[in-house]
């Protein structure tokens, strides 16, 4: 049985396996923001392969955190980084976030960073390395 949110609706869910939740905790990110980040564990490694749209073994991956991108009007851009539980060495490299092949780097927007805040020029712009340094900048107040 869910817990009702006072008006007869069970609230949102987080949809991350404890590990990730407490290693996005850990970061510092509240519920609220991972949430409105739409930030997942996925386990199925079909998914992940279409994601990163690569023919590596996305099962050796193990679960992944899947960190969705959207533009500034909240739209979905239909590309995600993801950060696997078992991330792929080469040559000694650890990478630790995938992104799909092919794809030329994106920027990540926070839920918060509207195109509305973003076009406001008396508001400071600040430009972070990282989803989850984005979204607690974000949580933090910055745009």
């Amino acid at each position: 049985m869910h817990e009702s949110n006072g008006n007869g609706h069970a609230p949102p869910r987080l949809n991350l396996s404890p590990d990730h939740l407490a290693a996005l905790r850990l970061s510092g990110l509240d519920d609220t923001t991972i949430l409105g980040a739409g930030v997942q564990t996925v386990t199925d490694a079909s998914i992940i392969k279409r994601c990163l749209n690569w023919d590596y073994s996305a099962a050796k991956l193990g679960p992944c955190i899947v960190f969705p991108y959207r533009k500034p009007d909240r739209q979905k851009m239909g590309f995600a980084r993801v950060k696997p539980d078992k991330p792929r060495i080469r040559d000694g490299k650890v990478f630790k976030y995938e992104s799909p092949a092919g794809s030329p780097p994106r920027l990540y927007f926070s839920p918060t960073a509207t195109s509305e805040a973003l076009a406001d020029v008396s508001i400071s712009l600040c430009l972070i390395e990282g989803e989850k340094k984005t979204l607690r900048g974000a949580q933090e107040g910055l745009v």
